[in-house]
């Protein structure tokens, strides 16, 4: 049995869309938006993903990708970078 090729019952099954309630659709724009963000702050995508994934001092030690699920998370991380951009941080 080749396992690369699907199987004919799995081509015979319609596909299914699945729409993102609002709830699904805020979040999966905050951790595209996120990202996007961070990559222009900090100048490459390389550092914006570093960035991301570790502690941050700035955001009480909480690391920034893990706080973009929540509209209120994904706002302090956003408002932080954009105090980086403009030399306005503590």
């Amino acid at each position: 049995m080749d396992l690369s090729q699907p199987t004919e019952t799995a081509l015979s099954q319609p596909v299914q869309a699945h729409r993102l309630d609002a709830q699904q659709s805020a979040v999966a724009f905050q951790y595209a938006k996120g990202p996007e963000i961070a990559s222009k702050v900090l100048g490459s995508q390389m550092l914006a993903e570093q960035w991301l994934c570790r502690p941050c001092g700035h955001l009480m030690g909480f690391v920034p990708f893990e706080m973009l699920d929540t509209s209120l998370g994904f706002s302090l991380v956003v408002d932080y970078l954009e105090r980086l951009l403009l030399g306005v941080y503590q």
